[in-house]
């Protein structure tokens, strides 16, 4: 499928234009000329080479209205952007326990040198017997070392 990306601007300033004309909440547009801007902002469209000059355009135009929180922005979208956002690891839904586990990790981050501890099954998150209080202090000393604070009333 090919694009006409200056078609595509063009509907899209047409679209931002017709809804602030139909829909801004005053009459009077803040004293702005809503209709004589339209060409004065349109003319630049042929001369947009990107999504982040289109939006500075559209920014500019709807800047003439003096409305706080008015603009347009450009969110660039990129190829396979979620490959970067992969834990490496496959949870077992089917675990019950406390914490949970792992049934497999990825072979990008599965360790296989000498002394790994990467393994199917294996917890990910530090035994109960290493969270309790060191003998001799109350649980509630014990956190309040650890730098977090719990109150009761």
């Amino acid at each position: 499928m090919t694009v006409d990306l200056a078609a595509e601007r063009a509907a899209q300033f047409e679209h931002v234009w017709r809804r602030v004309l139909e829909t801004f909440y005053t009459a009077g547009y803040h004293g702005a000329d809503w209709n004589a801007l339209k060409p004065v902002y349109q003319k630049h469209l042929p001369g947009i080479g990107d999504g982040y000059g289109f939006a500075e355009l559209l920014s500019e135009m709807l800047g003439e209205l003096n409305v706080s929180h008015s603009g347009a922005r450009y969110n660039r979208t990129m190829e396979n952007a979620d490959e970067t956002a992969s834990l490496g690891a496959f949870y077992d839904p089917a675990f019950a326990g406390r914490a949970s586990r792992s049934s497999r990790s990825s072979p990008a981050v599965r360790s296989t040198g000498p002394g790994s501890t990467s393994s199917p099954g294996r917890s990910s998150r530090p035994s109960t017997a290493s969270l309790s209080p060191p003998t001799g202090t109350s649980s509630a000393t014990s956190t309040a070392r650890r730098g977090r604070t719990s109150c009761s009333r």
